[in-house]
């Protein structure tokens, strides 16, 4: 399964994946075209980048929001 994760830059502070459901979606589709489809609400609501990672695990939870990003950002599949 596939997640989509935003990153928000915060200037001099980096980045961070804002906590909660406003940063995290579990995506359904397999494809690039229906992961745009899924992600819409999620892409208009936020001010950053929606990257595709591959996984979610248990390790990623227990980053922080600031190694999260930087994760993410270094093992993406894809940028929405």
């Amino acid at each position: 399964m596939a997640w989509a994760l935003v990153v928000e830059s915060y200037g001099k502070y980096g980045n961070i994946v804002p906590c909660g459901n406003n940063g995290t979606q579990q995506l359904r589709n397999k494809t690039r075209r229906g992961w745009l489809s899924e992600t819409e609400y999620l892409r208009r609501n936020t001010t950053g980048t929606v990257y595709v990672v591959s996984d979610f695990t248990q390790r990623m939870c227990e980053m922080s929001p600031k190694q999260l990003a930087d994760y993410v950002m270094c093992n993406h599949i894809d940028v929405l």
